[in-house]
């Protein structure tokens, strides 16, 4: 008996535009059932980086199977390409998401988001410090 493997999707960027950058806002009053309208409560990996800048955030992330909640003002975040993630929650949010193909990020910069493995968390933006 062969066990069968359940892949994980992989969202990739616009197939028609390969090499790309997206800029879009995000407000989410109150909680917000995102199964209704996107995939990014289902587990999947992204073929780009996801960067995301929030003026106020409520939400719980799984990154590679760690629970990462995110609550406050002024963070930022992101997700390397490849890595296994989804929304749990998200409630109160508001800020921007950049979404970049890898192309557009210099090998250096790549290699050093690959060595923040196992301290890749939300920080405070400087932003926030002074306002």
């Amino acid at each position: 008996m062969q066990l069968s493997k359940q892949a994980i999707p992989i969202h990739r960027m616009r197939v028609d535009k390969p090499l790309e950058i997206v800029f879009n806002n995000v407000k989410i009053d109150g909680w917000s059932d995102i199964s209704k309208t996107t995939h990014k409560n289902e587990v999947h990996r992204d073929d780009y980086y996801l960067f995301l800048f929030t003026d106020s955030v409520n939400s719980v992330y799984v990154v590679d199977f760690e629970e990462i909640q995110v609550g406050g003002s002024s963070m930022i975040y992101y997700v390397r390409p490849g890595q296994v993630h989804f929304v749990s929650s998200i409630h109160n949010t508001r800020g921007w998401v950049l979404t970049v193909d890898p192309m557009f990020v210099e090998q250096d910069y790549r290699n050093i988001f690959e060595r923040q493995f196992l301290t890749q968390k939300p920080i405070i933006s400087l932003y926030s410090l002074f306002h």
